[in-house]
C-alpha cells in the first residue's frame, strides 16, 4: 500500500500495527483483505499458525523500535537491528511458503572469520587488532538463517555462505545515502538519480537518462560497460542494440524518500535496498554490542567524522 504523507513513520506503523492482529494477517494472506499481493495461501489451520507468528513478529518489532526511540545512538543501532530482524521474519513468513518461524533461529549473518575461508586470515588479523579497527571496514559474513531467506523473499540474489559484506560498500549502494556518501568520502556512490522510466524506445533500444546533477564521466567509471554496450547521449546512454531489460551489471531502485536510481549491485548480485540496509544494521549492531569502546570513539569522532554518515 502506497500513501502520500508528510509523516511516513507514523503512517507506516499505523499500517503495520493493523497487522499486529493475527486475524488481519490471516485475511491478508488468504486474499480476503484487499491488497496488491500476488501470493495467496489456502485457508487452513497452518495459515492460522503462520498468521499468529507474523503478528507476533510485528508486535515485537514495534516494541524494539519504540525502545530505540527512547535511547541515544550509543545503543540505538542494536535495538533497531532486532526490530528490523523481527520485521524481516514477518516478510519471510508472508512470502515463502516452505518457511516457518522455527526455521529462522539464526541471523543469517555472522562475524566469524572461519566461515569465510577465502579471506579468513585477513579477517582474523583485523578482528584481533583493535588498532586496525575502522568503522568502514567492519563486516558481516553470509550464512544460513534470516538473511538469505530475506533476500529470497524480496526476489533478490541469494548470497552463498561465506560472502563477505563490508559496511562502506553497503553504504555505497543505498540510494538515499548517495549524496552524503560522495560528499563525505570523496568517492563515487554506486547510485545515480534517473530522469526517465527506463523503457525501450520505438526501435527497442534502451535509453537511460540521468538527472542534470549527475556527472556522466563518473557514471562511466562505475559502469564501464556503458562505453562498450551503449552510445553516449547528452544526458545518459542509449543501447547500441535492442534490449528489453537492464543488463545484469545495473539495476533500478526506488529511494525511500523520493526518486528512481540506477545502482550497481553488490558483487554477489544483491541489489535490493532492504537486504542491503539489513546487513548494514547487523554490522552496526555488532559493533555496538561487542566493541563498545570502539563505538564510543566513532560516536565522539576521535578518528573520523563517519558517525555523521
Amino acid at each position: 500500500m502506497f500513501t502520500w504523507t508528510e509523516t511516513p513513520l507514523v503512517d507506516m506503523w499505523g499500517q503495520l500495527r493493523y497487522l499486529a492482529s493475527s486475524a488481519n494477517v490471516y485475511s491478508l494472506l488468504c486474499g480476503k483483505l484487499k491488497s496488491r499481493r500476488k501470493l495467496f495461501f489456502a485457508e487452513s489451520e497452518e495459515l492460522k499458525l503462520r498468521s499468529f507468528e507474523i503478528a507476533a513478529c510485528i508486535r515485537q518489532a514495534d516494541e524494539y523500535y519504540r525502545a530505540a526511540d527512547s535511547v541515544s545512538i550509543v545503543t540505538q543501532p542494536l535495538l533497531q537491528f532486532y526490530g528490523a530482524e523481527a520485521l524481516a521474519k514477518a516478510v519471510i513468513l508472508a512470502n515463502i511458503e516452505d518457511k516457518r518461524l522455527i526455521d529462522l533461529r539464526h541471523h543469517g549473518l555472522n562475524t566469524r572469520p572461519k566461515t569465510a575461508p577465502a579471506v579468513a586470515e585477513t579477517l582474523n588479523a583485523y578482528s584481533n587488532d583493535p588498532h586496525a579497527w575502522v568503522i568502514e571496514h567492519e563486516y558481516a559474513i553470509a550464512h544460513d538463517g534470516v538473511y538469505p531467506q530475506l533476500c529470497r523473499a524480496v526476489g533478490d540474489a541469494t548470497p552463498s555462505n561465506g560472502t563477505v559484506f563490508y559496511l562502506k560498500e553497503l553504504l555505497r549502494v543505498i540510494p538515499d545515502m548517495a549524496t552524503r556518501f560522495q560528499r563525505h568520502y570523496s568517492e563515487p556512490s554506486h547510485c545515480f538519480y534517473l530522469s526517465n522510466s527506463l523503457e525501450p524506445d520505438r526501435d527497442g533500444r534502451l535509453r537511460i537518462s540521468f538527472s542534470s546533477r549527475e556527472n556522466l564521466e563518473i557514471i562511466k567509471q562505475v559502469f564501464p560497460e556503458f562505453t562498450a554496450q551503449f552510445e553516449a547521449t547528452a544526458d545518459g546512454f542509449l543501447s547500441r542494440d535492442p534490449i528489453k531489460d537492464l543488463p545484469t551489471f545495473a539495476a533500478c531502485q526506488e529511494g525511500t524518500v523520493a526518486g528512481r536510481y540506477l545502482i550497481r549491485p553488490l558483487p554477489c548480485g544483491i541489489r535490493e535496498s532492504m537486504p542491503i540496509i539489513f546487513a548494514a544494521l547487523f554490522i552496526l549492531s555488532n559493533v555496538v554490542r561487542y566493541k563498545p569502546a570502539f563505538w564510543t570513539t566513532v560516536i565522539d569522532g576521535q578518528a573520523t567524522g563517519s558517525i555523521a554518515v
